[in-house]
């Protein structure tokens, strides 16, 4: 059968009169997968005939594309490169279309007011801890030679959010990683008025861990909820519960709302509430 996008025109050569296509020149290429053996390439070779059938010129042998080969893109350029030049009658000059890119890598610590910073390239990254112990690691990094620094100084890194907890965030508000975000209204350091997907958005410009204060959560409204949450929530809104059951255990707004599933807060809400991604610190530097 032919593809949705496909089936009217496909229906439309079936219905058309006699010698509806005479004058008209045509090209067809083909693409199938053999597994599908009765129909193999059948819907090309119909368009094909039909074109044919009606009137039509046709230029080119119908080209065939085995979707399970990895030369079947190659096969598409040889025969596209033959129909380009009966099209043209072989005046065709190949000229290789070029795609300009432009690469800016100041956007995104220019809207978080960090402009001094550079980048700089890892060279090696070890784990020198060994057994159960917390992971630590011997990094080199190669700066840009007009840095300076000496022994001793702070060395300032901006991060990126994990993405299991990027991912948290999206779930939660019910998100695709591409969906385009705009931001408008109140917010230094919030890139505002600029298409941003929402991965990026969370992953570079909040801080999603960030621990939950009491008056966020005095904010956070139990309406429609369930009863149970509703009941957890104004559990929390008492200062010695919070202390030990939310503040003392580092609970972020992200992992409150998903403690409390049938709490509502809007997304632009959740947004503001999160500050925005801060930079880390690394001490002890050494130079060589």
């Amino acid at each position: 059968m032919p593809t949705d996008d496909a089936a009217f025109f496909h229906q439309g050569l079936k219905s058309a009169p006699k010698d509806s296509f005479k004058n008209v020149k045509y090209a067809v290429f083909g693409c199938g997968h053999p597994d599908w053996v009765k129909t193999f390439y059948a819907v090309p070779s119909a368009i094909d005939e039909m074109l044919e059938a009606g009137g039509g010129e046709r230029l080119v042998a119908r080209g065939k594309g085995d979707v399970t080969k990895a030369e079947l893109f190659d096969d598409f350029d040889e025969w596209a490169s033959h129909f380009l030049d009966k099209l043209g009658d072989g005046r065709r000059e190949r000229v290789e279309a070029k795609l300009s890119v432009s690469v800016d890598t100041n956007k995104r610590k220019n809207l978080l007011q960090h402009e001094f910073l550079s980048s700089a390239t890892v060279v090696s990254n070890t784990i020198i801890s060994k057994g159960d112990r917390d992971v630590k690691r011997h990094l080199v990094f190669r700066i840009p030679k007009e840095v300076t620094y000496r022994t001793g100084d702070y060395f300032a890194i901006l991060p990126t959010s994990p993405l299991v907890t990027v991912r948290r965030a999206l779930i939660r508000f019910k998100l695709h990683a591409d969906d385009l975000l705009t931001l408008s209204g109140d917010g230094a350091t919030l890139p505002l008025d600029i298409p941003l997907s929402a991965h990026d958005l969370f992953a570079g410009f909040v801080e999603l861990s960030h621990p939950v204060s009491f008056k966020q959560v005095q904010s956070l409204s139990g309406e429609g909820a369930s009863q149970a949450d509703q009941d957890q929530l104004r559990a929390f809104f008492d200062k010695g519960t919070f202390d030990s059951e939310i503040a003392a255990k580092h609970i972020s707004l992200l992992d409150l709302l998903e403690m409390l599933p049938t709490i509502r807060m809007d997304l632009g809400d959740f947004i503001k509430a999160l500050p925005p991604i801060r930079m880390r610190q690394v001490s002890d530097l050494s130079t060589f």
